[in-house]
């Protein structure tokens, strides 16, 4: 039990479990793959906290922005950046922005540990295991892919009727 700890990542706890399942000689192999979709996990992780900081504040100041509006007209200063429809619509944009940037990062984090799942109960030997994680990994590096959205936004509606 001394693996787990309340403030890590599914991927830290999922590493040092391979650490501890298989020592550096039998399954070098395995570890290296871990750690590899361990370098993934965590970058993925560190990504998603920034953009969900990100999100947050921006997501507030779209809350607060016309109450900031009214309260300096109120006091008397009228100026143009607090009540103009474009600062606020460009605040909702980035926030909207940052929460799909965040969304993107958790979503590939959880591919990545996902992976390290496989790699740690598949039982599949090296070279498939391989084959099959590179697969995945080249599919989560491609970031974003606005053409595949957009291919399945129309399906997505056909569906409905």
């Amino acid at each position: 039990m001394a693996m787990l700890a309340t403030n890590q990542t599914s991927a830290s706890m999922l590493l040092e479990y391979g650490r501890k399942r298989w020592n550096e000689d039998a399954g070098a192999d395995h570890l290296a793959l871990l750690s590899d979709l361990y370098i993934k996990a965590w970058s993925y992780a560190l990504f998603n906290k920034i953009a969900f900081v990100f999100a947050l504040v921006t997501g507030l100041a779209v809350l607060i922005w016309p109450s900031v509006a009214v309260i300096t007209t109120d006091f008397g200063y009228k100026r143009a950046l607090f009540e103009s429809a474009v600062v606020q619509t460009t605040i909702t944009a980035v926030a909207a922005l940052a929460f799909a940037i965040y969304s993107h990062y958790k979503r590939q984090q959880g591919s990545a540990e996902n992976l390290m799942r496989y790699v740690l109960f598949s039982g599949d030997p090296l070279p498939v295991l391989f084959e099959r994680i590179s697969r995945q990994l080249s599919r989560i590096d491609t970031g974003f892919n606005f053409s595949d959205e957009l291919a399945k936004r129309p399906a997505a509606a056909d569906d409905e009727k």
